[in-house]
């Protein structure tokens, strides 16, 4: 295996590994190391170029930071990504490679779930090396973080209907899910049972006809879903979701979803407060899967504080959006100064 480390900005370390013998290529980015390590999930998917892979893992890298300021759990941000090319197959050679490339670093990155990945890839992992959390909760792991995730997004969508309806009632509000995956199906099962009228959308059928047995629902095509007219629009697949151009077309009050990087541009954000669409930032709304794995998985919390933990949310981002309102500012720029701030404070503490 060819291994590479370079700098980038703030980041502590990036590395590069290349294992043409299984067709692996993997960048593992470490943002901070505040606890000693980072922690963040492994993307498997395809990208147009290297540049583009790289972009994408260092800002997730760096989100994973800002989530663990501000639900104040003081573990460092990192995040890996394995480039699907066009004949990629994730088979047990290229996850073992990988594994090695993890186990490298020593323990400066510890691998979990994410887009492309499961727990059963990281039980596999979990052979090779220690430095992995998202396998089976039974076996000693973390279990899929989605369902900490999905409650966190949950918690986020209160905090929005006190904010824009005064109610803490689902009933009857519409709802637009974008992408039905570990994510999506415990948020729209549970969005079901709190009587939201649900709209649907997903690139594979089988993920839609899963959530039909939970109740009534609404299918629209991924590509129009934005212009459905919602109360509250979720998107939980990709990232880069928003643009200044197609938020324009947005017809809906409230943006409350689990994707991560939604917005391509800060400006974006500006665009969106300027409509009064209220947008709870991703990397905010969307924590609860790392406050899942950290104090379930890592740090062994009890079930009953880790999810008191991942109810803090719906409290978190209240204060943003109270702050947004107080400062004329869009929520996204209050976020990030919020998890600006509290990082350099850790930053200069860890420096002493």
């Amino acid at each position: 295996m060819n291994m590479k480390t370079v700098c980038y900005g703030e980041h502590e370390s990036v590395h590069f590994y290349s294992d043409e013998s299984v067709g692996l290529f993997a960048i593992i980015a470490v943002h901070t190391t505040f606890s000693g390590c980072s922690l963040g999930g492994c993307r498997i998917k395809s990208f147009s170029s290297e540049k583009e892979a790289i972009q994408e893992v260092l800002r997730l890298s760096e989100h994973m930071t800002y989530k663990s300021l501000l639900c104040d759990l003081k573990m460092g941000g990192g995040k890996s990504v394995i480039v699907a090319g066009p004949n990629f197959k994730k088979t047990p050679q290229l996850l073992k490679s990988f594994a090695n490339a993890v186990n490298s670093l020593g323990g400066q990155y510890i691998v979990s779930v994410d887009m492309g990945s499961d727990s059963d890839d990281m039980e596999f992992i979990k052979q090779t090396t220690d430095y992995v959390i998202g396998y089976d909760q039974n076996k000693g792991g973390a279990g899929d973080p989605g369902v900490y995730t999905a409650r966190g997004v949950l918690a986020g969508m209160k905090t929005a209907l006190q904010e824009k309806w005064s109610t803490s009632s689902f009933k009857d509000r519409k709802i637009c899910v974008v992408g039905i995956g570990d994510v999506g199906r415990p948020l729209c099962q549970s969005l079901l049972e709190e009587g939201a009228r649900l709209i649907v959308s997903d690139v594979d059928k089988k993920q839609i006809d899963w959530v039909k047995q939970f109740g009534e629902v609404e299918v629209v095509e991924p590509r129009k879903a934005h212009q459905v007219p919602c109360d509250i629009f979720s998107p939980c697949a990709t990232g880069d979701v928003f643009t200044v151009e197609n938020v324009k077309e947005l017809n809906c009050q409230v943006i409350a979803g689990a994707a991560n990087n939604q917005l391509v541009s800060e400006e974006v954000g500006k665009v969106l407060f300027q409509r009064d669409i209220l947008y709870l930032p991703d990397f905010a709304v969307n924590a609860g899967g790392l406050v899942g794995v950290v104090l379930g998985g890592i740090r062994k919390e009890n079930l009953e504080e880790t999810l008191k933990k991942v109810d803090d949310i719906e409290e978190l981002t209240r204060d943003i959006l109270q702050r947004s309102e107080k400062e004329k500012k869009p929520t996204s720029q209050v976020a990030l100064e919020m998890a600006r701030k509290k990082y350099n404070i850790m930053y200069s503490k860890t420096r002493l």
